[in-house]
């Protein structure tokens, strides 16, 4: 009870009454409160005003999306093919090296990117620009983008120069090309499901229309990219079947030939000899009669296979052009800063009342003393602040001590 009201200390003349118990009570927390309400106040209005200003500098985004199915085809019939698999031909299997957990892969790869940039794509104010131009012109969607723009050094833009010939697998891009493509990596967004084979891609962009029109071009490259590389085994084959064709056609005509130039030569001749000889070119003729027959024969079933291993994505909701922002919201952002402008109030209030409480204690005196001596320099600390009436420092204290 002696601890409570020393605690609780009231002067008649008005002075403040600050809490010096460690332990908080409800009416401490309303005390600091209202003693501070002024910094509880201003504090959150800083935080909206900020938010305000935040959500006005931030440039509006907009985002569109379509929604794609892969159809798994049948396995290959294998009637029919045994003479292809016996010229070392691989069928009916070129799918099982690409699914549809690759696709986002393959939407973030350079080569999709790159035939992107020069593409002119359509605006909202009704010009075309290429995405390298709407790169170069985009504004920066949040505080930490401007900031690391503004302490970025940009270089001269050139290329890396020509690649050897040993090098011929890379590729060299410009630097404005590589941050063009880093743009659109931060603009596009996929989501694929290996379960019901439906992979959604979605782009959001400061231009609605541009929005829309990328997420088209992006359908057109994911077909050709994908096609081309399920399909490159088959059209391999297709092409070496396809030379194969040619050899024997020219075969056979030369076979042909060789058999009416005897004839024309031989006419109304019946020796042994010559009729053997006829016999002999007809076998020729006929032996490649027959390997052109079925040359031909796997040439249909080779292009058979190169249309059987083509993706069939189908679209199943096209790219619609957003009428509405998805960015910013600024009603989150003032709100955000509204309750991180006040919990800064009342988190300041509670330290600064706190300081002043453990200040007014004589153990609170010696250590701002020996801080002051720690950082005050000499000079400054030979003048004495000024006292009030009866108040008395730490070393008039330790003066006073027997």
């Amino acid at each position: 009870m002696q601890d409570q009201d020393s605690h609780a200390i009231t002067s008649s003349g008005g002075e403040d009454l600050r809490p010096l118990t460690k332990e908080l009570s409800v009416l401490d927390g309303l005390y600091v409160l209202a003693r501070h309400k002024w910094l509880i106040i201003l504090l959150p209005v800083v935080g909206i005003f900020l938010g305000v200003v935040v959500a006005i500098i931030t440039p509006e985004e907009y985002a569109s999306s379509a929604v794609l199915m892969r159809e798994t085809q049948q396995e290959s019939s294998r009637t029919g093919l045994a003479a292809l698999r016996g010229l070392g031909l691989n069928i009916g299997e070129s799918q099982s090296g690409l699914t549809i957990e690759a696709y986002p892969n393959v939407l973030a790869s350079h080569e999709v990117r790159s035939i992107l940039l020069e593409e002119r794509f359509p605006t909202s104010s009704g010009a075309k620009i290429t995405f390298l131009e709407y790169a170069r012109n985009v504004e920066p969607g949040s505080i930490g983008e401007r900031l690391r723009i503004m302490l970025r050094s940009d270089p001269d833009g050139s290329s890396m120069g020509n690649l050897d010939d040993s090098l011929s697998l890379s590729v060299a891009y410009s630097y404005q090309e590589q941050q063009a493509m880093e743009t659109m990596g931060e603009m596009i967004g996929v989501d694929a499901d290996a379960e019901t084979g439906l992979m959604t891609i979605t782009v959001t962009a400061q231009d609605p229309v541009l929005a829309a029109s990328l997420v088209g071009r992006l359908i057109e490259e994911l077909r050709s990219r994908v096609q081309s590389l399920l399909t490159q085994k088959a059209r391999e084959d297709y092409e070496f079947i396809g030379e194969r064709t040619t050899e024997a056609e020219g075969d056979l005509r030369t076979a042909r030939a060789r058999l009416a130039h005897f004839d024309d030569r031989n006419r109304g001749l019946t020796s042994a000899q010559l009729l053997a000889e006829r016999d002999r070119l007809r076998q020729e003729v006929s032996f490649a009669t027959e390997v052109f027959s079925q040359y031909q024969g796997e040439l249909k079933q080779a292009e058979i296979e190169v249309q059987r291993a083509s993706p069939v994505i189908t679209v199943l909701d096209r790219p619609v052009v957003p009428l509405r922002r998805v960015r910013p919201r600024r009603t989150v952002i003032v709100l955000v800063g509204a309750l991180f402008g006040l919990a800064m109030g009342l988190l300041l209030s509670f330290i600064i009342e706190g300081f002043k409480t453990e200040a007014d204690t004589a153990g609170g005196k010696r250590k701002s003393a020996a801080i002051r001596e720690a950082l005050v320099p000499s000079r400054f600390r030979r003048m004495k602040p000024t006292r009030t009436k009866g108040e008395l420092d730490v070393e008039d204290v330790d003066e006073l001590r027997p």
